[in-house]
């Protein structure tokens, strides 16, 4: 049913049906075959009846399915092929505001998490999909991007990740890792809830960072040369920095030698990962021999990162 703002999708609706029932001859014809005489040949005869009866066969469809309120305000015709010309005429402003509309709705859109996130893409991927009707392609790769910007801030490691690499995910690859994602954030929200059922004391002064860059947790998973590893923390405080326009104004880590360095008579010797710190002017926080949960963070952060691997393996 035309409403005026699915011209496109009407139209070839309307194609394929007199299509299968073989009315669609007035569309191919280029102009109306004159009214057959006396004189005429049988061929043309034959050809003005087919003509006739797709031409008016084919307007009565048409105006079957048109909405009520619309059709007064179509010019008046009886010929079939005019008047799907003049329906397109009608609504091709409506279909220019139409594609705006959905491309503004598709570069703002945000997940908030009231459904799931499979829900969330199959949405967006809809709006392409009505774009393309529209004649306006959007690009998949454009489409994934999109997709990523309208993540929550609790998917900000995840998208940090996905911009880390050298390799595009197509929108099925994003698809899946999202949804192992989101399973997740379920999963950690569900054990921190669980450990706080556990916890029979509750331990009071401590203060938790509300602020981006205000902290940062570190700890090396697996076996990285220092160099490697400080070589790669530069590398991310330059680019979160840029990004986010704040400054990291903590790191916190172990007191293990690849980060404090040594000890000597005249205090700590510092080690590259100190002097890089000290380079960019943040302050480091050492946590207590025997103490992981000081920098819980980074541990869980580095169990999740190696469940992931398993997963993708």
């Amino acid at each position: 049913m035309l409403n005026g703002t699915n011209f496109l999708d009407w139209k070839e609706q309307v194609q394929f049906h007199l299509g299968v029932l073989d009315l669609d001859i007035a569309f191919h014809e280029f102009e109306k075959p004159p009214v057959p005489t006396d004189t005429s040949s049988a061929k043309d005869k034959d050809l003005y009846k087919a003509w006739e009866k797709s031409n008016r066969l084919s307007f009565m469809f048409m105006r079957m399915t048109i909405a009520k309120n619309i059709k007064p305000t179509l010019p008046k015709t009886d010929d079939a092929k005019i008047f799907i010309a003049n329906v397109a005429e009608r609504f091709k402003t409506a279909d220019k505001s139409l594609a705006g509309t959905l491309m503004t709705k598709l570069t703002t859109m945000k997940f908030d998490g009231m459904h799931g996130i499979q829900e969330h893409v199959l949405e967006m991927t809809n709006l392409a999909v009505e774009l393309k009707t529209l004649r306006m392609n959007v690009d998949e790769f454009f489409l994934v991007q999109f997709i990523l910007n309208s993540l929550p801030p609790q998917y900000g490691p995840f998208q940090i990740n996905y911009n880390t690499m050298k390799d595009k995910w197509n929108l099925i690859q994003l698809a899946n890792m999202l949804n192992q994602e989101e399973t997740r954030l379920k999963q950690l929200e569900q054990h921190s809830v669980h450990l706080g059922k556990q916890t029979k004391h509750t331990k009071k002064g401590a203060t938790r960072s509300t602020k981006l860059l205000e902290i940062i947790h570190t700890d090396i998973c697996g076996s990285f040369d220092t160099p490697l590893f400080v070589n790669a923390l530069e590398v991310y405080i330059t680019e979160v920095e840029s990004q986010l326009e704040r400054k990291v104004k903590i790191i916190r880590s172990d007191r293990g030698g690849e980060y404090y360095g040594k000890y000597c008579e005249s205090g700590q010797c510092l080690g590259p990962f100190a002097k890089l710190l000290e380079k960019h002017g943040i302050c480091a926080q050492y946590t207590m021999p025997g103490t992981p949960q000081q920098n819980g963070v980074a541990e869980r952060r580095n169990h999740t990162l190696m469940d992931m691997d398993m997963i993708m393996l």
